[in-house]
């Protein structure tokens, strides 16, 4: 599992519900905030990494990447946790041999609003393979992920085109246990003007505005 964080109050929750899920596993921090968020470096399975100098989330992930030792690369955010279900089918996909996986997504706390979002962005995932990001996760083999060459290292966006990138080359299996995906976003600032400001992001980048620029749009 590789864990990119910058400035990342959630971190030792993420961790600890981490641990307990999924006590064997490899667990990869890249922390590329200014003070080191954690005091061990390396404990069991557990490494983290301080790399201040990497300014790009998607710097981080290849980084992890590359220290990782499994067949499996998870890559996960530390506002998701792994819901129990979602656990076996992990299992399952890895011992099946599929390459690629993405989760669905559910936040918590949720509210009426955040459920009608979840519904419909798991909707497009399931009919069009669309609207997928890092807060669905990415499960994909060490082989596949090193003949993509990782995700590309722009400022912004990096997980939707990595997405991209994979779809357009193979299938995506999508798990159906749920992600749950922190709302804490929605809930420091309006959550409707969160909701209309990613979808507005979101179509931007379609329209191939460049993400340095889109950077700006997103706190």
């Amino acid at each position: 599992m590789i864990v990119p964080v910058r400035n990342e109050p959630l971190l030792r929750t993420f961790l600890d519900s981490i641990r307990v899920q999924l006590p064997l596993a490899e667990i990869i921090v890249v922390d590329t905030s200014q003070t080191s968020l954690l005091q061990n470096r390396s404990m069991g399975n557990f490494r983290y990494i301080h790399q201040p100098g990497l300014k790009t989330r998607a710097k981080a992930l290849n980084a992890g990447a590359k220290e990782a030792s499994k067949p499996y690369f998870l890559f996960l955010h530390a506002d998701c946790m792994l819901s129990n279900a979602s656990l076996s089918e992990i299992q399952n996909v890895m011992e099946e041999g599929i390459k690629v996986s993405a989760f669905l997504k559910e936040y918590f706390p949720s509210s009426w609003l955040l459920k009608q979002q979840s519904a419909y962005l798991n909707r497009k995932v399931l009919q069009q393979g669309r609207y997928l990001n890092g807060t669905n996760g990415l499960l994909i083999s060490r082989e596949c992920f090193f003949d993509f060459k990782g995700f590309p290292e722009v400022s912004f966006m990096e997980d939707v085109r990595m997405f991209d990138h994979i779809r357009r080359n193979l299938s995506i299996h999508i798990i159906q246990a749920p992600l749950l995906v922190s709302s804490r976003k929605y809930v420091s600032s309006s959550a409707l003007f969160h909701m209309i400001r990613n979808f507005f992001i979101y179509h931007l980048y379609r329209l191939k505005v460049p993400p340095s620029l889109l950077r700006h749009l997103y706190p």
